[in-house]
């Protein structure tokens, strides 16, 4: 099987969640069930080193909840909810709005953006400008699309388009990258994809598959690593999820 394969390094960490993406239907005709690939790198470094385990997102909690202080946190504010209304998050991990958020200098995904802002490019601060933003690490961002992996001109605004500046004067256009892609959306698109076929990764994949595909998608083992959500992110006829 395909999982066996994965588990003996016959094929890669990428091929391994399109595969998963593919059987549980996500497709990228559709944004709302757009393909989903886990965010990797815990910070994004001036510099960088593969080997390090510093560098590494935990796989075991959502992106909101890498460390015990936000756990801490999103488990308070769970807690003080209602009974038949608690999540973790209110922000799902996977959404056309998140798609088109990555994917904003391309074709046709820019006008998807017009469309959801009516008409209007979003505020200039709040657009995808500087791999800085995806730092922070907070329910404004989840986890990632598999062109973050190989498409380097999602980066590059080749279509000029004008998104304006932000409240600190700054223009956006492309991408800013960290120092160790040396500003190349070629170079950075390469050490992210080497980074995800890292050992390390390899090793902890299977608990980031488990929040996303497997048995802790809902239930008590979900609210045991705050990977909740609300209640309209799942199925309709599952009225008590936990």
């Amino acid at each position: 099987t395909i999982s066996n394969q994965w588990s003996k390094h016959q094929i890669t960490n990428f091929d391994y969640i399109m595969f998963l993406n593919t059987i549980c239907g996500r497709t990228y005709n559709n944004l709302s069930q757009y393909f989903i690939f886990p965010w990797i790198i815990k910070d994004f470094f001036d510099s960088l080193s593969i080997s390090s385990n510093s560098i590494y997102r935990d796989l075991t909690y959502p992106i909101f909840a890498q460390d015990e202080e936000r756990r801490d946190t999103v488990i308070n504010k769970y807690e003080m909810k209602e009974s038949d209304n608690k999540y973790h998050c209110g922000t799902f991990y996977s959404t056309h709005a998140f798609v088109s958020y990555y994917l904003l200098r391309q074709c046709p995904y820019s006008e998807i953006a017009l469309e959801i802002q009516g008409g209007h490019f979003d505020g200039a601060d709040r657009l995808f400008n500087s791999t800085t933003q995806m730092s922070s690490m907070d329910e404004r961002f989840q986890e990632l699309i598999p062109e973050l992996y190989y498409l380097p001109e999602l980066f590059v605004n080749t279509n000029e388009y004008v998104f304006g500046y932000t409240q600190k004067r700054k223009k956006v256009s492309d991408v800013e990258l960290p120092q160790w892609s040396q500003n190349d959306p070629r170079l950075f698109v390469l050490i992210h994809k080497k980074i995800f076929e890292h050992k390390i990764v390899s090793e902890n994949l299977n608990k980031w598959i488990d929040l996303i595909f497997g048995y802790r998608q809902q239930g008590p083992a979900a609210v045991e690593v705050c990977n909740t959500y609300r209640q309209a992110c799942y199925p309709i006829d599952n009225k008590k999820l936990y």
